[in-house]
């Protein structure tokens, strides 16, 4: 479940005008911070995720930080909490409102590494793994984004008629395949999406 959408930052002013005198005419949201953030995190390393950093990306002083945050630790809590809603809980939300059979929504899950915005998914949250090694906060945040999906999958597995084991088994199992097929789709390995998905649901209902 990592095919989400970039945080959507504000709209920009026109390209003529200097890039500091935008952001002046415009209050920033905090969807333009996670958005530096992000590309921060990505470019730059967790590393780089300090008030300074991200005010001299933006071009703004730290006033207009401490407008949206209390303090750094606010602030990367609530990057985390934007990027559990993005890459995970808006997911679940789309599938669990769509009227879609327990065997649709998990291919659809399936599916999600083949998203167009899949790629920059799969970068963002291999960078949060990473990160979540070294830090308190980022693996806890880790750990409830795993364990939403894992409930999700395991509940769709119970809705196929699968006893509470071998729900768990194939939750984790299913996750397995889609954390992987995440990473490879961002390699040079081609695969056949399609074959693939209706091979891993063949043993997985098996």
């Amino acid at each position: 479940m990592t095919a989400s959408a970039p945080p959507s930052a504000s709209p920009k002013a026109s390209s003529t005008e200097p890039r500091g005198a935008a952001h002046q005419r415009r209050r920033l949201a905090r969807e333009d911070w996670f958005s530096a953030a992000q590309d921060m995190l990505l470019n730059e390393g967790v590393e780089a995720l300090r008030i300074d950093r991200l005010c001299q990306a933006l071009e703004v002083t730290k006033g207009s930080f401490y407008w949206h945050f209390k303090s750094r630790a606010d602030f990367i809590e609530g990057f985390l909490d934007d990027w559990r809603a993005r890459a995970t809980l808006n997911i679940i939300q789309s599938l669990s409102t769509q009227n879609l059979s327990a065997r649709t929504r998990l291919a659809q899950l399936f599916s999600l590494h083949g998203h167009p915005n899949a790629p920059m998914a799969a970068r963002v949250e291999q960078s949060i793994r990473s990160w979540a090694r070294q830090d308190g906060i980022a693996r806890e945040a880790l750990r409830e984004v795993d364990r939403i999906r894992h409930d999700f999958l395991s509940d769709i597995f119970r809705e196929l008629g699968w006893p509470e084991d071998s729900a768990q088994t194939r939750a984790h199992l299913s996750y397995t395949i889609m954390l992987g097929g995440s990473i490879l789709g961002i390699s040079e390995v081609e695969l056949d999406r399609e074959a693939m998905i209706n091979e891993a649901l063949r043993l997985l209902e098996r």
